[in-house]
């Protein structure tokens, strides 16, 4: 439920200048997106004419890189990324920037879940300027995301301590480790900057978002709830903070309020949404609806090239299905090849305990930890672990920790959660974990 992770497209970190990242969210996340699109769409089509008269002008090649980003937000299609990538290496030559061209790519590839080239171009941006900003903050964008913490760590510390950019990335990284207060201060100040400024709302709203994610891990969800409604009231139907509030509803197993919010802000670039309406209508008898939603989620989830978009969603849906266990398998490790990181070796560790792999289960645990802050979902799973490996004396306590409050337990944890209630009739996990 965090949403600092890498997920079906860039995150705002990592987007290579302030100036881009507020008009990344004002225009990615405006409470029309179908109205977004059609706008995007003419202007990806007037500038592509200009481009194509003009192949050596590198500002109208920056503006379509961006729209091209953009575009893929709104409407999954993976043409838009390829598109980007493409003309990013086109203008290679010409740039008059070698260190924000470079970090430009790289953002395309990030944006593509090519962990390894990402990094590699955010390396060679730093060659071209080790003191460029959108260089140093794209290699910690980079770097982070494909498990690289100590490159990560060097390329914050470089950053201007006074900068925007430097400011989201410390909050990154203090949430990271479990620094979560003072993510929390740093982050706020950053808001106050935005709110005070000439950003459009929506930034702000994100950013409140943003907070509002900290509070949950450092106060609980009623503190959250407080941000995410703030979030609401600068930009209405506002996604993130709508579906903030939809996890919370659909922790609490609050189904018809969940149903409301997930339907608002169904999106083909999060198929992860439809299968949260997928378990929802089935909660409520609606057998069909369910079915049709399942379906959309894999068919976007699956489309052509877009497995290292949805490696976690596709690999956890396929482990709570014992005919796709090898699948499930599959998709989860090819994700730890792409990027050594935390989040990676979790779903595997997730992936080897649904297959009853108790030892395997155990060394992907012990990636997945190796670094930062371990999650709720992280403790629930190694509780269940070393719970079947008869080590339940080191189980208890991580299994109290992980179930202090549910709706800090990703969506899957939660499904298993409820399905051993179900069929034992008391709480999983400490006095009744089976």
């Amino acid at each position: 439920m965090a949403r600092w992770a890498i997920a079906a497209a860039v995150t705002a970190a990592a987007v290579v200048s302030t100036s881009a990242l507020t008009r990344w969210h004002a225009q990615a996340d405006g409470a029309d997106p179908e109205a977004e699109a059609a706008v995007l769409a003419q202007t990806i089509e007037f500038f592509e004419k200009k481009f194509e008269r003009d192949p050596r002008n590198y500002l109208i090649a920056n503006r379509l890189v961006d729209d091209h980003l953009l575009r893929f937000k709104l409407d999954s299609d993976l043409s838009h990324l390829r598109r980007a990538e493409a003309i990013a290496r086109e203008v290679l030559p010409i740039a008059p920037d070698t260190a924000v061209a470079f970090a430009r790519l790289s953002l395309t590839l990030l944006s593509q879940h090519d962990f390894a080239g990402a990094l590699e171009a955010a390396e060679r941006a730093v060659m071209a300027d080790s003191t460029d900003a959108a260089a140093l903050g794209t290699l910690f964008d980079a770097a982070l995301a494909a498990g690289r913490y100590g490159m990560a760590e060097r390329a914050l510390g470089a950053l201007d301590p006074k900068s925007s950019t430097r400011h989201l990335r410390d909050a990154r990284w203090l949430t990271a480790i479990g620094e979560l207060d003072q993510a929390f201060a740093t982050l706020e100040r950053l808001c106050r900057r935005f709110e005070r400024g000439t950003v459009r709302r929506q930034v702000v709203a994100w950013c409140q978002t943003l907070l509002a994610d900290l509070e949950h891990g450092r106060s609980g969800a009623e503190a959250a709830e407080h941000w995410y409604r703030r979030a609401l009231r600068t930009q209405p139907g506002y996604l993130g903070a709508v579906e903030g509030l939809a996890d919370f509803a659909y922790a609490r197993e609050e189904w018809k309020k969940a149903k409301k919010l997930y339907r608002s802000i169904l999106s083909e670039a999060h198929p992860d949404l439809y299968l949260r309406l997928a378990e929802v209508s089935a909660a409520l008898g609606e057998t069909d609806a369910a079915a049709a939603h399942e379906l959309e989620s894999l068919r976007l989830a699956t489309a052509p090239g877009a497995e290292a978009l949805n490696a976690r969603t596709l690999a956890v849906y396929y482990s709570s299905r014992p005919d796709h266990a090898d699948l499930a398998l599959a998709v989860a490790q090819r994700d730890t090849e792409r990027r050594s990181s935390t989040e990676a070796f979790e779903v595997l560790s997730w992936v080897h305990l649904t297959r009853g792999e108790l030892e395997p289960a155990l060394e992907a645990s012990n990636s997945s930890r190796r670094w930062g802050q371990p999650s709720a979902t992280s403790d629930y799973m190694r509780a269940r672990i070393l719970e079947g490996m008869g080590r339940a004396d080191e189980a208890l306590p991580l299994y109290a920790r992980a179930l202090a409050d549910r709706t800090q337990l990703d969506p899957h944890v939660l499904q298993e959660l409820w399905s051993r209630q179900r069929e034992s009739g008391v709480p999983a996990g400490i006095a009744g974990s089976p």
